[in-house]
């Protein structure tokens, strides 16, 4: 990854990174998380490529809207979504498509990963969360549980720990 400026003193000779100077458009917000701390406890649980199977309870304003529910990776998310999919709309086809979309997606991000990383560029940001057993708080009062959920974390103004749906513990 690229380093800071060098100083005066500093026998580092490596450019620091700009997004003005970004080959991809990346902006800061591209490649800076929003809340380090809820981005190493998702790296750590369901992996920087999010990909690995590890879950904990979440409860998060988003947008205005109170979620909750567990977290778990895009690749939990899309093979749960597959088979969600086949077994209640009894859709093989639109299932056997999303597996196509999280293949492409695997494939797209590592080659992305590596190309970037070649050219000593940042990584990108997690830019998504998926919950399982979600509960979304509406207003009135009223809730509607899901079993899966998928949020823009731009749109993440708070969080805890711990998920509301019981289901889901």
């Amino acid at each position: 990854m690229m380093t800071a400026e060098p100083t005066p003193d500093s026998t580092d000779d490596k450019p620091r990174w700009r997004p003005q100077d970004d080959p991809d458009g990346l902006s800061r917000e591209d490649v800076s998380p929003r809340d380090l701390p809820l981005h190493y406890m998702l790296s750590t649980t369901v992996g920087f490529d999010d990909d690995k199977e590890g879950s904990f309870g979440i409860t998060m304003s988003l947008g205005g809207q109170v979620v909750s529910g567990m977290v778990i990776s895009r690749k939990a998310w899309l093979e749960s979504m597959q088979q969600l999919v086949r077994d209640e709309a009894g859709a093989d086809s639109l299932a056997d498509g999303l597996g196509m979309v999280g293949d492409t997606i695997a494939t797209i991000t590592a080659e992305n990963k590596a190309r970037r990383e070649a050219l000593d560029l940042p990584p990108t940001t997690r830019q998504f969360i998926h919950l399982r057993d979600a509960r979304v708080y509406l207003p009135g009062g009223d809730n509607l549980d899901v079993k899966l959920w998928r949020a823009d974390l731009r749109h993440l103004t708070g969080w805890t720990l711990g998920s509301h749906n019981r289901k889901g513990e």
